[in-house]
């Protein structure tokens, strides 16, 4: 998946769990901290993101 960003539902459909599981591992800092903000909605730019969602898919555990 790929797109100008990726927001924690976006994660979360890229991982095939809940958003609320995705918001866990930004607050337990289990993932790259967010590349910037909208409002307070966090956002991951696809260099920072996506590299890690592959980790995971690949069984990585939920650590940056």
């Amino acid at each position: 998946m790929s797109s100008d960003r990726y927001t924690i539902p976006d994660i979360a459909a890229a991982l095939g769990v809940k958003p609320n599981t995705v918001s866990a591992y930004s607050s337990r800092r289990q993932m790259p901290e967010p590349s910037g903000r909208v409002g307070r909605t966090p956002y991951w730019l696809p260099g920072d993101i996506e590299p890690w969602i592959e980790g995971y898919r690949h069984g990585a555990a939920p650590t940056t």
